[in-house]
């Protein structure tokens, strides 16, 4: 069979050289190309022709071909080759080299192939947009700033599309951002660039807010299908809530429909928490918020429910939301009395401070919610209490003392809160001033603390002298006594001899005591004077001191008697007040207090008895008895007289030595 495959391919070529033009070139070229594939079947005719007729066939051909597409991919290399698109490193890179006249005329293109097809000229922008822009974004664009990366286009280029985009239509817009939304989710999950939809979400989301929150229905079905993957879900997550900061109202739609569903999840929890915080801290201070008082009471129950699986670091974010929803619900509501009237009535201990807060901002915001709680403050008397408490101690109810209805209604039902409101009000004006005079007083009280500390450095010193003296003048004297009283005689004395300093010390010693005593007569004689004359200068002083302890004393038994006199008066009508809602607790106050002050008076007088018969038979008698005292303090008296004439003599004998 071999032979015979020979002899036809020898048939064949013999064939195509009567066909071809003739030349040795080409002649050449053909007996070179067959030449292989003869050796090919000699040798796969020696290895026992395994193959069937048609890979016999096929083989030859092959051969042949395989030259010819060798020569042109070597003559064509770059055909072969797809183009590589570029990856920026940042977004701002690639927006450094998009050019937005490229893109009109990309735009102006498909303006030309398809008339009046607004839906086909933004896709065109979005299809040139993902393709411009090849960069690696996070899922919310952390450590970018809110409205990133709107807020680094270039302002032609946002100006091309909003103009699409007005161009467009409310309707096409929706359909657009639906179509947006779905090929977002599809795309990061092929792994193909995104960057270009994400900003048109966004700004479609930035110029018609409304169109977040139209499709919440399949919206949810849509960011369900992506749940478990959170750089998806995220994705979905942060192009919904991009309308948000455009409209508070819309941002607290998606919170509630989009994000609370999974704001325990873990990977969610930090963006949908943040999320309501940023809405709301960005919204101005003129937000209207269109929401019925249902709705409100729902929404403070979610932002206040404990949720344990949230991280302790942004957990207080959710109370701090609810407080600036109520301000800006309270503000922009007309209903204020019913919300006033709805709150205080369902108050209770259990109710979060959000509701104390919102019935705050119901006071200073309408004047009738005064006289609503001055009507039912009786008959709820725990919620009252209950408010009364927030407005005394929350720096957020303190604000109120400053208004007239209020201070008005506050000064019947408890006085003090004016006042302290006053004397804080006084406090503050001389705190100010107080403060400018310390900051004065400082430079010179630091030179005073300088000079205070050396001083003080030197006084123990000085009081270390002293004792040092004392110790060493108690020796020398207990030597002496022991000696016999003979200063010559003791261990002291001996010394000095020994050294022959022994008179100099008597010297020293007999000189002082002459000096001593001739000072002690001088003091004698003088002092009296000395003190008349002082007591002649000061005795005005001390009788109008003397007279002003008397008024002040008087004034004090004057507001005591006058305390006693309001407690009289004021007594019945608080018991009268207290039984209205206790009755008769009053009576058995009055009477316990009345048992408890005999018992005290009772045990009193007792034990007065008790003490004067303890010293009358057990102190007072024996060596203690009243003989015996009165015997000892005349020996005291004799004695003491003694002394001083034994003092007196030995002062007139050392003042006469010289």
């Amino acid at each position: 069979m071999s032979l015979q495959w020979e002899v036809v391919g020898k048939s064949k070529k013999n064939q195509g050289k009567s066909k071809n033009v003739p030349g040795n070139d080409l002649n050449g070229e053909t007996t070179t190309t067959k030449t292989p594939v003869v050796r090919k079947i000699d040798e796969s005719g020696k290895k026992g022709n395994r193959k069937d007729n048609k890979e016999n066939r096929k083989a030859p051909q092959e051969s042949a071909k395989k030259p010819k597409s060798e020569a042109k991919v070597a003559a064509n290399p770059e055909k072969g080759k797809k183009p590589v698109k570029k990856k920026f490193k940042n977004l701002e890179a690639a927006l450094q080299e998009l050019s937005v006249d490229d893109l009109k005329s990309h735009v102006e293109v498909f303006k030309a192939n398809f008339k009046n097809s607004n839906i086909a000229w933004l896709k065109a922008i979005l299809s040139y947009l993902n393709e411009a822009l090849i960069v690696d974004v996070d899922a919310v664009f952390l450590c970018k700033p809110i409205l990133y990366p709107a807020s680094a286009l270039p302002t032609t280029l946002k100006k091309l599309i909003h103009d699409e985009l007005d161009a467009a239509g409310a309707s096409n817009v929706q359909y657009f951002f639906d179509q947006c939304l779905t090929s977002l989710a599809v795309d990061l999950n092929k792994n193909l660039p995104v960057v270009g939809t994400r900003i048109m979400l966004q700004l479609i989301a930035l110029r018609f807010p409304i169109v977040c929150q139209s499709n919440f229905a399949k919206n949810a079905v849509l960011h369900n299908s992506y749940l478990n993957q959170s750089s998806i879900g995220l994705s979905l997550l942060w192009a919904l809530g991009q309308g948000g900061y455009q409209d508070c109202q819309v941002g607290i739609n998606v919170w509630q429909n989009m994000m609370v569903p999974v704001i325990e999840m873990k990977h969610y929890c930090k963006y949908a928490v943040e999320y309501i915080f940023y809405i709301l801290q960005k919204a101005p201070s003129n937000t209207s918020l269109k929401l019925t008082l249902q709705e409100y009471l729902n929404l403070m129950d979610t932002l206040m429910q404990t949720r344990n699986n949230i991280p302790h670091n942004i957990r207080n974010l959710l109370p701090e939301s609810a407080f600036m929803i109520s301000k800006l619900y309270i503000e922009s509501t007309k209903n204020v009395s019913n919300i006033f009237l709805t709150l205080f009535k369902n108050l209770s201990t259990d109710s979060p401070n959000v509701y104390l807060f919102t019935l705050v901002q119901c006071l200073k915001t309408e004047p009738n919610c005064v006289k609503l709680w001055e009507l039912n403050y009786k008959k709820l008397h725990q919620q009252h209490q209950i408010l009364l408490n927030y407005i005394r101690d929350s720096k957020h109810g303190t604000s109120l003392k400053g208004n007239k209805p209020i201070n008005d209604f506050l000064r019947t039902i408890d006085p003090n809160l004016v006042r302290e409101e006053v004397n804080h009000v006084k406090n503050r004006h001389q705190g100010e001033s107080k403060a400018k005079q310390q900051n004065t007083q400082e430079k010179t009280t630091s030179k005073r603390a300088e000079k205070s500390s050396k001083s003080s450095s030197i006084c123990p010193w000085i009081l270390g002298v002293f004792v040092l003296l004392g110790a060493i003048g108690g020796i020398i004297a207990y030597d002496v006594h022991v000696h016999g009283g003979q200063f010559e005689a003791s261990s002291t004395g001996k010394f000095l001899k020994d050294t022959g300093a022994l008179p100099y010390v008597e010297t020293v010693w007999f000189t002082s005591l002459s000096y001593t005593a001739r000072g002690y007569q001088w003091a004698e004689m003088n002092v009296p004077i000395f003190y008349g004359k002082a007591r002649t200068a000061l005795t005005p002083y001390c009788e109008f001191g003397c007279e002003l302890a008397t008024v002040l004393w008087n004034k004090v038994k004057q507001g005591f008697s006058s305390g006693c006199s309001f407690v009289q008066e004021k007594s019945p009508v608080v018991g009268n007040f207290v039984d209205q809602y206790i009755p008769g607790l009053s009576q058995r106050v009055g009477d316990a207090t009345r048992a408890t002050w005999g018992t005290i008076s009772r045990l009193s007088v007792d034990y007065y008895h008790f003490g004067c018969e303890f010293f009358r038979t057990k102190v007072f008698v024996g060596s203690l008895s009243p003989e015996n005292l009165s015997k000892a303090l005349n020996e005291t008296q004799v004695v003491a007289a003694r002394y001083y004439s034994w003092f007196h003599d030995k002062v007139d004998a050392y003042a006469k030595i010289k």
